[in-house]
């Protein structure tokens, strides 16, 4: 959904491009960095630091895109690791949203709801498109949803100090990613079923 929103925004910030490191992996693997740092400073009870390091990870991964397509260096290896780091990436922001306030049982099993309901999403737009469906755009809640979502609700989180905001905002995010993956599954199989 916000791919769209994406994309526009992209071409509003094509200038800065000739800014960007001509090799994208760079920006790729800071916004790895970014999110490797997210589930320790949540543990450590730095809690100020997640939304920085989650907006820092979601500005790479929109920056790498855009640094590849600027400097015509995209490339198919890129993509792919591009693709792969991003997963761990949700996982490791998931992880500190849980964290955030304390290890609680509850936010453990809705983070485990969310990257399960996230890495079936990008699974079937992986496998569909594999398939010859293009999945691009399609999708209730896609990775720049969520890391909106992830980044407003760990300010929220920050601004309240309320442990309950976590959990019920912990529960929707669960909510969702799962219904988009649902929401995928359909989709990819009736697209696929009709065009054998």
């Amino acid at each position: 959904m916000l791919g769209r929103v994406k994309g526009a925004i992209e071409g509003f910030v094509k200038s800065a491009g000739r800014y960007l490191p001509r090799n994208p992996n760079i920006l790729t693997l800071l916004g790895l960095a970014s999110s490797i740092l997210a589930p320790p400073s949540a543990l450590m009870g730095l809690n100020q630091a997640v939304p920085i390091l989650i907006a820092l990870a979601g500005l790479f991964d929109m920056l790498d895109g855009l640094a590849a397509r600027y400097h015509g260096t995209a490339t198919r290896a890129g993509a792919f690791i591009d693709s792969s780091l991003d997963r761990f990436s949700d996982a490791l922001l998931i992880a500190s949203i849980a964290l955030m306030g304390g290890v609680d049982v509850v936010k453990l099993a809705e983070a485990y709801a969310s990257l399960v309901g996230a890495l079936l999403t990008s699974y079937a737009r992986a496998r569909a498109e594999s398939l010859g469906f293009s999945m691009a755009g399609l999708g209730l809640f896609e990775r720049p949803e969520r890391l909106l979502y992830m980044l407003a609700l760990s300010i929220i989180y920050v601004a309240v100090g309320n442990g309950e905001v976590l959990v019920i905002g912990l529960g929707v995010f669960s909510a969702l990613t799962l219904a988009t993956a649902v929401q995928r599954t359909i989709e990819g199989y009736r697209a696929l079923a009709t065009h054998h």
